[in-house]
């Protein structure tokens, strides 16, 4: 691999670099991929090189999956799963009354525009990694590997050199924008309540990835908007999406589904949490106040333990059966003893037993949805039988 530039990170020809992955030369334009960022005695420096460090997948869809982020889909994929339960249980075994079409659209929908999501994230990270702010240092810490790496997908896809930041942008908006149409059935539906939570949604979505742009404090205000992304995940991914996949479905809101979504949404919060106890340096360095760097590393190793507690709590609640907690605990068991133990065995964000931390607990995420699910499978069990 050759290098073939060094620039400056604060010029506009290294901005549209690292932006666009390509340098005209003439008429041509030859692959630029920066590779690495150092301080040199003139400020922050690129390194860029004419060809990617692995060989990337050779089909378009290969290369997109890579840059999903798979593994935190269960937080658009769950609430669909607990919804079809429950609609399936209340029904039996009278056939469901419910709206289909309209909520498997509007369900991958929900899918589309988190993958969306997803991929503007991973586009702001890598751009925020490269491009420094120069005032008021809002970089990542190159010294800190959880700044480097958020998930297994998108970061190879950018970091790698496979993808552009503003190709990927470009994919981003397409899903997102295709997601959002496939959500157009359900609203037609129930234009008020649908419109009103998709307008709260998609206000919560921008303060939860803008929340990380405000300039520096005024004097005696500290950035501490951050801390609000913990609530504003349970309430996205927990009662607000559980809500709209409802209305989707059966044009109304069932309590013990809304209970069942404060469930999801704490379990939400813990993946949120896992991905904050890696960050507290970099949070700490921009003066971002999250639950994680609030507490300290020491004391948010703890939260973990009641986040899991109060979830199955919630499932009891929601399902009226202390059966309900004991099948999704069991369904989680084990990922919960690996993440409790990885945790346990950390001694600070930049260790590397945390890393896969947020895919675990997007797994114990997934794992809680099943137990619901099997829990009301296992109610018609019975009368199955019988027949």
């Amino acid at each position: 691999m050759t290098t073939s530039l060094i620039l400056p990170a604060g010029t506009d020809e290294c901005r549209q670099l690292v932006w666009s992955h390509a340098r005209k030369v003439g008429q041509l334009a030859t692959p630029a991929i920066p590779v690495e960022r150092y301080d040199g005695l003139a400020g922050p420096q690129i390194i860029f090189q004419s060809t990617p460090r692995l060989q990337p997948p050779t089909h378009l869809f290969s290369l997109w999956l890579k840059s999903i982020r798979v593994y935190s889909l269960t937080a658009s994929v769950a609430p669909t799963l607990v919804v079809t339960a429950w609609i399936y249980e209340s029904s039996f075994p009278r056939a469901p009354l419910w709206n289909f079409q309209e909520g498997a659209l509007a369900s991958i929908g929900v899918i589309l525009i988190q993958i969306a999501l997803n991929q503007l994230n991973e586009v702001r990270k890598y751009l925020r990694f490269f491009l420094p702010d120069p005032e008021n240092t809002r970089s990542l810490d190159p010294s800190n590997p959880a700044s480097l790496l958020s998930g297994r997908n998108s970061v190879s896809v950018l970091h790698e050199g496979w993808v552009s930041p503003k190709k990927l942008f470009q994919w981003a908006w397409v899903t997102g924008v295709f997601g959002l149409l496939l959500g157009i059935p359900a609203l037609m539906r129930f234009p008020t309540q649908l419109a009103l939570l998709t307008l709260a949604a998609i206000l919560g979505i921008f303060l939860y990835l803008g929340m990380e742009r405000r300039t520096s404090p005024r004097p005696g205000h500290s950035r501490d908007l951050k801390v609000f992304r913990d609530v504003l995940a349970f309430i996205l991914v927990g009662p607000a999406l559980i809500a709209g996949l409802s209305l989707a479905y059966l044009n109304y809101v069932p309590q013990p589904l809304l209970i069942l979504g404060l469930a999801l949404g704490t379990a939400a919060a813990a993946i949120v949490h896992a991905n904050n106890l890696q960050d507290i340096p970099d949070d700490l360095s921009l003066s971002s106040r999250t639950l994680a760097s609030a507490l300290g590393f020491r004391l948010s190793k703890s939260v973990f333990g009641f986040l899991y507690l109060a979830s199955l709590g919630c499932i009891g609640w929601g399902t009226e059966s202390l059966i309900a907690s004991l099948i999704a605990g069991l369904m989680i068991l084990r990922p919960l003893l690996h993440l409790l133990k990885t945790v346990k065995n950390s001694t600070g964000p930049t260790s590397p037993h945390l890393f896969g931390l947020r895919e675990t607990a997007a797994l114990i995420h997934f794992r809680l949805a099943l137990g619901i699910a099997l829990h009301y499978s296992a109610v018609q069990w019975p009368m199955l039988l019988n027949n």
